[in-house]
């Protein structure tokens, strides 16, 4: 990678880099810049820290993505299984008071049937008396 013997490769940079991501280390901290190195400066590795430190960031930028991504579409579907399930119960209750009314109307209808037969048979005790 580099002209001199002292600087990693750049797989072993890159690494470096992605391991200070890792550990909530800034780009500030490359060891292989001029602020850090002096007359060690090794611009390859340089480059190869940089690159790995980047790769690393995209990296978990990229998983907050896909896990909100993720949040999101579970509580879509919560949203959709609670709508399905106060469905569900709408539905219930709409069936139950209708046949509350139904059998309500049908109690009404047997009590004015009782009553139009116990007048019949008023009317006939009264014609045959």
């Amino acid at each position: 990678m580099s002209h001199r013997d002292n600087c990693p490769t750049r797989w072993q940079a890159e690494r470096e880099g992605q391991d200070a991501f890792a550990r909530g280390a800034g780009r500030y901290s490359n060891p292989y810049d001029r602020s850090h190195g002096g007359s060690d400066h090794c611009r390859d590795a340089d480059r190869a820290w940089e690159d790995g430190h980047r790769q690393a960031e995209r990296h978990a930028e990229e998983e907050a993505i896909q896990r909100r991504q993720d949040q999101r579409r579970a509580q879509e579907r919560e949203w959709a299984r609670q709508k399905e399930e106060a469905s569900y119960w709408r539905q219930q209750e709409e069936e139950q008071a209708q046949q509350m009314e139904e059998e309500y109307a049908a109690a009404i209808e047997a009590q004015q049937a009782e009553q139009y037969f116990w007048m019949e048979q008023d009317q006939l005790r009264e014609m045959l008396s």
